[in-house]
């Protein structure tokens, strides 16, 4: 095999090396994009639990002094 066809044997070699790696990074990077989607549409706000918020209505009801 002569130099140059070593050469474009070997450049063709890493470009689909890379090339396979940046796909793979590529799909990595949707599926968790996807995954913040999909959380986000999930994602209900904080609520205080129920007896906190009864004992908090009642001390802001009662008048103060």
């Amino acid at each position: 095999m002569t130099q140059s066809k070593w050469i474009a044997v070997w450049s063709l070699s890493l470009s689909v090396f890379w090339a396979g790696r940046e796909a793979q990074a590529q799909s990595r990077t949707d599926l968790i994009q996807a995954e913040r989607i999909a959380k986000e549409a999930n994602l209900t706000p904080w609520v205080k639990p129920k007896a906190q918020r009864v004992i908090e209505d009642v001390q802001n009801s009662v008048p103060t002094g």
